[in-house]
């Protein structure tokens, strides 16, 4: 049995301390973000009838869903020996902690070296976006883990059997997310610089590339054929209304990026491409190059979330920081002043550590769910009808689904839902509405039976009772913190 490396041992640690970390984070958590819930749905349904709910009864009180479902079984599978909740913090844990091992192997196919791709390895660990979603369970982070592994079979194509590794991996990437279209936008741009740089992509890399586009077009059309005739170029941005897409595609801000990257990964960055543009000739630092810049235009752009953006933007500007690195080593080592290289690589980690600290503990101030909105979804649970409709926040319907496994008006997916800015408007004047008859009428057009007022609602909506409670079809059935409202019927 052959012995493990210095290097291999300090990269199972570095994997261990961020997979640690994570989950002493996750673990205790028992309530999550509001879209964690629509995961965990699917994966209990996938752990029960082995398919996830496509045809959902509870959303919008009866709906279509589409929508690629790997990350929801790989719960499910986790789901036969954990609970549902626990299978979701393995997996999302799991997948982001592995993501140090990528950046390792990938540093080090760009710099040839094995010291400083462990640096990378450990920026890409406690890079404060990474920790962002440390309370939600979504695909973000098994797609960002093979997003990176189809880059390093991308990068040693010239060897047996990487193409066929990387086909595989690419069709797992598709059953995940929409990411690989992000792969696809960087590879556009590597090829630019290829260009530019008078050299040529090689004969793989082209074939690859061309048999990846064609499969994921061909692939998201069959999945989304039905979205497009219906929504047209709305579906780039999931029909979300106009009213709620500025909150989910948000502005990118230098300053931003430089919170959620970290000042050192973010400088060495930028001196990789500086030095790409001006100077150096390396294929593999140029295939991060043109994914950095790719990322940075997808954001600007809002051509995806903000968070996705960053984790992108940051992975692959931490590999070209390990490229700066390796640049300065080269440079260091003509000197004939060796020493200075390991002491320069010291205080790099340090700064790091330093500057990262206060954005890294900022991420991870995780902001639980109301306990009195948790029992209120409990109550719903045990003393409502199986078929009763709740109105709750757009926010909240994927957790009344899960929790209290009631009817929803409305949810924050809003894909195949027709005139979707009417309905979003309508869930929003329930709550606001002064005026009783104008209320009983988008009551009964919604078929509403009970109004959850959450704190959430409350305190964002400045109000702790509905204007319109008075009356004897309206009667308040919970008060403790958060409030309900059953209504039986209700006339004009």
């Amino acid at each position: 049995m052959a012995r493990l490396t210095r290097e291999q041992v300090a990269l199972g640690i570095i994997f261990l301390l961020v997979l640690g970390i994570r989950l002493a984070y996750t673990l205790p958590l028992d309530s999550y973000s509001y879209d964690a819930y629509f995961a965990l749905r699917q994966a209990d349904a996938i752990r029960h009838t082995g398919t996830p709910y496509f045809q959902d009864p509870l959303s919008y009180s009866g709906r279509t869903y589409l929508f690629p479902p790997l990350f929801e079984y790989v719960i499910a599978l986790f789901a036969l020996v954990f609970s549902v909740e626990v299978a979701a913090k393995l997996v999302t844990s799991l997948s982001f902690a592995s993501i140090t091992i990528l950046a390792y192997l990938l540093s080090r196919q760009v710099t040839k070296n094995k010291t400083i791709p462990l640096v990378a390895a450990l920026f890409t660990g406690f890079i404060p976006v990474m920790y962002f979603t440390t309370d939600s369970f979504s695909s973000q982070s098994l797609s960002l883990l093979l997003v990176f592994l189809l880059s390093y079979f991308f990068l040693r194509l010239d060897e047996e059997k990487s193409a066929s590794f990387a086909v595989i991996t690419s069709i797992l990437l598709l059953l995940t997310s929409q990411d690989v279209f992000i792969f696809l936008f960087g590879l556009a741009f590597y090829f630019i610089i290829l260009f530019l740089e008078k050299q040529k992509p090689t004969k793989r890399e082209v074939e690859l590339t061309v048999f990846l586009f064609f499969l994921a077009i061909w692939f998201n059309i069959i999945l989304y054929k039905k979205a497009l005739f219906l929504h047209g170029a709305g579906v780039l941005w999931s029909n979300m209304p106009s009213a709620i897409l500025s909150t989910y595609f948000q502005d990118v801000s230098f300053v931003g990026i430089l919170y959620s990257v970290g000042v050192i990964p973010l400088l060495l960055g930028i001196y990789a491409i500086y030095n790409l543009v001006f100077d150096a000739k390396n294929r593999g630092a140029h295939l991060f190059m043109g994914f950095a810049i790719s990322s940075f235009l997808a954001l600007w752009l809002k051509l995806v979330p903000l968070s996705t953006g960053l984790l992108f933007l940051s992975v692959n500007t931490i590999i070209l920081s390990a490229y700066t690195m390796r640049v300065t080593q080269l440079g260091i080592a003509k000197t004939k002043m060796e020493s200075l290289s390991t002491i320069l690589g010291f205080i790099v980690v340090l700064l790091f550590l330093l500057t990262t600290m206060s954005p890294f503990f900022t991420y991870t101030r995780i902001e639980p769910q109301h306990p009195e909105d948790l029992k209120a979804m409990a109550w719903l649970k045990e003393n409502t009808n199986e078929d009763a409709v709740v109105l709750a926040g757009v926010e909240e319907g994927f957790m009344l689904n899960y929790l209290a496994e009631r009817r929803n008006v409305a949810d924050s997916n809003f894909l195949f839902v027709k005139n979707a800015n009417q309905v979003y408007e309508d869930t929003s004047r329930m709550y606001s509405l002064r005026l009783k008859s104008e209320a009983i009428r988008l009551i009964n057009a919604y078929d509403v039976d009970y109004v959850l007022l959450s704190k959430r609602v409350q305190e964002s909506r400045n109000m702790t009772s509905l204007f319109y409670e008075e009356g004897a079809c309206i009667r308040k059935v919970y008060d403790k913190g958060a409030v309900i409202y059953e209504l039986r019927g209700c006339k004009i």
